[in-house]
C-alpha cells in the first residue's frame, strides 16, 4: 500500500511521525513517503522518501505550503494520506480520492478556543 504522511509543522524527523509511524509501515512492507519541512528537496532515509517542503516560521507561512503539500499529494497518488496538522483540515477534501486519516496529537478542542488567531466559527 502506498502511505503518504503529510505534516506542514512538525520536524522531518519527528519521533512520532517518522520514527514510530513511518518506519513501523516501512517495515511492515508499505511504500510510505513523507512530506514535511526539510532543508531539501527529496531524500530517502531508511526507506522512506522524505519529500522536503520549504522551510517557513510563521502559521500565514505555512498556510502557503498548502497548495505544494495538495500538489504533491496529487503526483504520488497514495492509497492513503495521514495528516497530524489541524490546520490541513481545511486542505483535506483537495487530498482525495485517498483514504484520509487525521491523527490529532494534543487535545485541540480544548486549546483551539485560547488561540486569538482562530476565528471563533471554526
Amino acid at each position: 500500500m502506498r502511505i503518504c504522511h503529510v505534516t506542514s509543522v512538525h520536524t522531518t524527523f519527528d519521533t512520532r511521525i517518522f520514527h514510530k509511524e513511518c518506519r513501523s509501515l516501512h517495515g511492515a512492507g508499505h511504500n510510505v513517503t513523507l512530506i514535511a519541512q526539510a532543508d531539501w528537496r527529496q531524500r530517502t532515509v531508511d526507506g522512506i522518501r522524505v519529500i522536503g517542503l520549504p522551510r517557513v516560521a510563521t502559521r500565514y507561512g505555512r498556510m502557503r505550503l498548502w497548495r505544494r503539500i495538495v500538489k504533491e499529494v496529487k503526483r504520488l497518488r497514495p492509497d492513503v494520506v495521514h495528516f497530524h496538522d489541524p490546520e490541513l483540515l481545511l486542505v483535506a477534501p483537495y487530498l482525495r480520492p485517498a483514504k484520509l486519516i487525521y491523527d490529532c496529537h494534543e487535545p485541540y478542542a480544548e486549546t483551539m478556543l485560547s488561540k486569538i488567531w482562530v476565528h471563533p466559527w471554526l
